[in-house]
C-alpha cells in the first residue's frame, strides 16, 4: 500500500504533468500560433528579414556544411539508417523498439504530410541558385521528421548524454540549413520544430506502455 501511494499519490491527489506533457502542451500552442500568424500574413515580413539576415552570412563552407545537414534530414537517408538500426533492435530482440522507431518516423512522415497539404503554403525563393522542392513550405518536413527520427534513435539506442544532446544539435543545425538555403522560411522551420514535439510526446505515452524499449 505504501509503495502504491508513493507511485500514485493518496486518494484525490492530482499528479504533477511530466516535462516532456509540459513541453507538448507548450509546442501546441506555438504551432497553432504560427499556423493563425502564418495564414493571416502576420510573420511574412519577419521571415523575409530573418532569412535574409542568415542568408548575409553565408560563406562556401558554411554552404557546403548546410548542404550536408540538409542531406542527413533527408528521407532516403533516415530511411537507411532506420532500416539498419530497426535490424539491429530486432535481433537483439527489442521488437517493440524497432516498431516505435520505424512507426514513430512514418508518422511523422503522415503528419507532415497531412499539414503541408492543409496549409498550401508556397515556397519561397531558394537561395544559391538551387531548385524550389515540390512540396508545399509549412511546417518543414526537414525539421519535424528528422527531430522525430533522431531523436527516437538516440532514446532507444543508447543512454549517453552526449549522444542525446548532439542529435538534438543535429536536428537545430538541419532546421537552420533549409533557412539558410532559403527552401523555408523560418516560421516553417519552427512549426516543424512544435508538431515534431507533440509527436514524440505521443511516442514517448506509447512507449511507456509497451514491455521491453
Amino acid at each position: 500500500m505504501t509503495e502504491a501511494r508513493s507511485q500514485w499519490g493518496s486518494r484525490g491527489t492530482v499528479q504533477k504533468p511530466t516535462p516532456m506533457l509540459l513541453a507538448a502542451n507548450f509546442a501546441l500552442l506555438l504551432f497553432a500560433w504560427l499556423a493563425f500568424a502564418v495564414v493571416t500574413g502576420r510573420t511574412a515580413a519577419l521571415d523575409e528579414s530573418v532569412r535574409h539576415a542568415v542568408h548575409a552570412w553565408s560563406e562556401p563552407f558554411l554552404t557546403q556544411i548546410m548542404l550536408g545537414a540538409t542531406f542527413v534530414g533527408r528521407d532516403g537517408f533516415m530511411a537507411v539508417i532506420g532500416a539498419f538500426f530497426g535490424w539491429r533492435l530486432l535481433k537483439t530482440g527489442r521488437r517493440h523498439a524497432a516498431l516505435l522507431l520505424i512507426g514513430g518516423a512514418v508518422g511523422a512522415k503522415l503528419l507532415e504530410q497531412v499539414l503541408k497539404l492543409s496549409f498550401h503554403r508556397q515556397r519561397p525563393e531558394p537561395f544559391f541558385g538551387l531548385p524550389a522542392p515540390d512540396s508545399y513550405s509549412f511546417p518543414s518536413g526537414h525539421a519535424l521528421t528528422a527531430t522525430v527520427f533522431y531523436v527516437l534513435l538516440v532514446s532507444l539506442t543508447t543512454r549517453n548524454p552526449v549522444i542525446r544532446a548532439a542529435a538534438i544539435a543535429l536536428a537545430a543545425l538541419i532546421g537552420l540549413s533549409r533557412i539558410y538555403l532559403g527552401v523555408h522560411y523560418p516560421s516553417d522551420v519552427f512549426a516543424g520544430y512544435a508538431v515534431a514535439v507533440v509527436w514524440l510526446a505521443a511516442c514517448q505515452l506509447l512507449r511507456k506502455t509497451l514491455p521491453r524499449l
